[in-house]
C-alpha cells in the first residue's frame, strides 16, 4: 500500500491525511539527519527535504483553518453564538456578530444579506424587512465575515 493511500484507493488523500502524511515525511527526513555531519551531503539533502515538508505542513494548516472560516453553516445545525449588548438590561436580548447570511424566498429565490441574531432569530427589524421587501425570506445558513484588512 503507497503511503498516505490508507483505505482511500485511488481517491487521494483528505487535507487532514496530507498534513499527517507531509509531517511523518518531514520526521522521516529528520531522523536521517541524526548522527550525521552538518556537511554530509545526505544531511543536507534531508535536511532541505525536512524543511520543504515543514512548510507544507504549515501551509496545509493553514488552507484547512481558512476552509473552516470560509464555510457555510445551516441554521438548522447552529446560529451564531449571541452576546450580551447594551439593549441586554434594557430589553433582554443578546445579539450575535454580524454575518453573511444566506437568505431563500417561499419560492426557491437565494440571496444573501449581512445581518445579525437576536435572541435565536433574526431581530424584529430583520424579519420585517424579510417580510415586506424580501418576499418573506427566511435564514438557511450563515457564515462569519472576514477579518477586517491589515496592512503587512
Amino acid at each position: 500500500m503507497d503511503r498516505g493511500q490508507g483505505d482511500r484507493k485511488g481517491r487521494g488523500m483528505t487535507l487532514d491525511e496530507a498534513i499527517k502524511h507531509a509531517e511523518e515525511v518531514m520526521i522521516e527526513n529528520l531522523e536521517k539527519t541524526k548522527g550525521r555531519n552538518a556537511s554530509d551531503p545526505i544531511a543536507i539533502s534531508c535536511g532541505e527535504c525536512a524543511d520543504n515538508y515543514r512548510q507544507l505542513a504549515k501551509w496545509l494548516k493553514e488552507l484547512k483553518q481558512l476552509r473552516e472560516q470560509t464555510r457555510w453553516i445551516p441554521v438548522t445545525k447552529r446560529l451564531p453564538e449571541e452576546r450580551e449588548w447594551m439593549g441586554t438590561k434594557r430589553f433582554g436580548t443578546t445579539i450575535s456578530d454580524e454575518v453573511y447570511v444566506t437568505l431563500e424566498t417561499p419560492d426557491g429565490e437565494r440571496f444573501t444579506k449581512h445581518l445579525s441574531f437576536q435572541n435565536g432569530g433574526l431581530s424584529q427589524t430583520d424579519q420585517e424587512h424579510m417580510r415586506v421587501w424580501f418576499k418573506g425570506a427566511v435564514p438557511i445558513a450563515w457564515m462569519p465575515l472576514p477579518e477586517p484588512y491589515k496592512a503587512d
